[in-house]
């Protein structure tokens, strides 16, 4: 099972970037072109934390080390997603207020800062399909949960 899902997620983070590149490519200066690809990014990094933390016989600092570059990706996509989503359906009126922009990037650089800080994931498991995480009992838990899921 871990060679399987080891296998599919080097895949699917190998066909993320390459439609971000090949997205951007497309059109450099389109902005639902550049937000597509930071969205597929996400994905990209995402997937990639998922192979570093298949390993069954990788130590524990190699899945804390991927955990907190992959909270970049996890930890963004969120706001990337609602950025595109109100670009493809051109809801311009609220993409030009400056406060969309601020809430859009400052969730996820909190995000990454309690992930950096161990406030969010604060323990790995070794499981036999490689590590798992264990989320803290903490409200930024529940606050990360919330912008998550909205």
């Amino acid at each position: 099972m871990s060679t399987v899902y080891l296998v599919l997620n080097f895949i699917s983070a190998t066909v993320y970037l390459f439609l971000a590149v090949y997205i951007l490519n497309q059109n450099k200066t389109s902005t639902l072109n550049r937000v597509s690809s930071f969205l597929l990014l996400c994905f990209a990094l995402w997937s990639a934390t998922i192979i570093l933390t298949s390993d069954t016989n990788a130590p524990i600092e190699r899945a804390r080390f991927a955990y907190n570059i992959g909270v970049i990706g996890w930890g963004s996509f969120s706001s990337f997603f609602l950025w595109f989503i109100l670009l493809f359906t051109e809801r311009n009126q609220i993409l030009r207020k400056k406060w969309f922009y601020v809430v859009a990037f400052a969730l996820p650089l909190f995000s990454v800062y309690l992930q950096w800080s161990n406030l969010l994931v604060v323990d790995f498991v070794k499981e036999p399909y490689g590590w798992s995480y264990v989320w803290s009992e903490s409200r930024w838990t529940y606050i990360f949960y919330l912008y998550f899921f909205s």
